[in-house]
């Protein structure tokens, strides 16, 4: 699999006699540079920041970064705050590895004055600011968003299989959903965007999602019918604070059919996983006696074939929380059976192309993986 930019290239990996084209996300979520910038522990904060992302990108090795939202702590940065953007810009770039943006509620909010705690509502730079010296670097694929669509940082990103030469096989959607300068929502201008990309030959393409706040299905969840918990991962919030209003969009995910997950930031406590069930869904589950499948196979078939709904791991060591930080990574795998191609003198079904399987698992500073989906 390749993103547009065709220098970023795919891993084929043999597995069982099949092979697959592997593309592997990195989440880098809520990093908080510039967090007490000065003080004496603003700036170790941020040091230590620097050997957390060195490590886990080092182990991980992906084909892409998402920034999911606060890299910075906005309402500490009286000036400088594209300073560490440009700081983020350069130090990712050691990596060789594309990353693409998207903003939180903490990355253009109004200074707070350490000394008197007067704050300034209006910041002196905007998320345009800040994406211009994103878009700077030469591995950023971060966009600007429509002008008519609520927030900046609204666009999808191409994953193309080269295997017989370029074919759309997945997309990578980003959104907005606000804070700082923004209301903490996810408007109707998106989603009437977000349907107007998903028409034509995009309608059958594997996708995935990313925004900063979650939304209210994002709650962690049991079944009360299983001895288990059908969320993977860390609850150390109990609870999460999701967006004011979110239009509806985990539902026009679900609905489109395609969409493997949402995954968010925000919560630093929160590192889980959950397949999402609609209400109807969560009432014929706590209503049922029995169930048709033993508890092993139910969780796997639950978490093979349903939408999923995903925190990264806390990645800085700004912001609250002591937690051991870490990045969230999602792997997309889609299976090339070269031996069918070639007996049949062609490329694989359809069904076969627009396949993807998927995993993620956390890795933590310590190098230990954690939190499996």
């Amino acid at each position: 699999m390749y993103y547009n930019n065709e220098s970023t290239s795919s891993k084929v990996k043999e597995d069982d006699d099949d092979y697959y084209a592997c593309f592997k996300i990195l989440q880098i979520a809520d990093i908080h540079l510039g967090e007490a910038e000065n003080l004496d522990w603003g700036p170790e904060q941020d040091r230590k920041t620097w050997l957390v992302l060195d490590r886990v990108l080092k182990l991980e090795q992906p084909d892409l970064i998402v920034l999911s939202g606060d890299q910075l702590t906005g309402n500490n940065c009286k000036e400088n705050a594209t300073a560490y953007y440009q700081m983020l810009g350069e130090f990712l770039s050691k990596y060789n590895t594309p990353w693409a943006t998207i903003f939180g509620n903490h990355d253009d909010l109004g200074f707070v004055d350490p000394v008197d705690g007067k704050q300034n509502p209006e910041p002196k730079y905007s998320r345009r600011d800040l994406l211009e010296i994103d878009q700077s670097f030469p591995l950023s694929l971060s966009q600007l968003g429509p002008d008519h669509v609520f927030g900046t940082s609204n666009y999808v990103l191409d994953i193309l299989n080269h295997e017989g030469g370029p074919v759309l096989a997945a997309q990578i959607l980003l959104l907005d959903s606000g804070g700082g300068s923004l209301p903490e929502v996810i408007d109707e201008s998106q989603l009437k965007w977000l349907h107007e990309q998903q028409q034509g030959n995009t309608i059958n393409i594997p996708a995935v999602a990313f925004q900063h706040i979650p939304t209210l299905s994002h709650a962690y969840h049991t079944n009360s019918q299983q001895l288990h918990d059908e969320c993977t991962g860390m609850n150390g919030d109990h609870g999460m604070a999701p967006l004011e209003s979110d239009a509806g969009i985990v539902q026009a995910l679900v609905e489109a059919k395609r969409y493997l997950f949402l995954a968010v930031g925000h919560n630093h406590g929160n590192d889980y996983c959950c397949p999402y069930h609609s209400h109807s869904e969560k009432n014929s589950n706590n209503n049922s006696a029995t169930t048709t499948m033993d508890e092993a196979a139910s969780r796997e078939h639950l978490f093979s074939s349903a939408f999923h709904l995903c925190f990264g791991r806390h990645s800085g060591y700004g912001g609250y929380g002591k937690w051991e930080r870490g990045a969230r990574v999602y792997e997309l795998k889609k299976r090339i059976d070269f031996h069918d191609a070639r007996e049949k003198g062609g490329e694989p079904h359809n069904e076969e192309r627009n396949s993807i399987r998927w995993k993620s698992w956390v890795r933590l500073e310590s190098g230990e993986i954690i939190d499996q989906v």
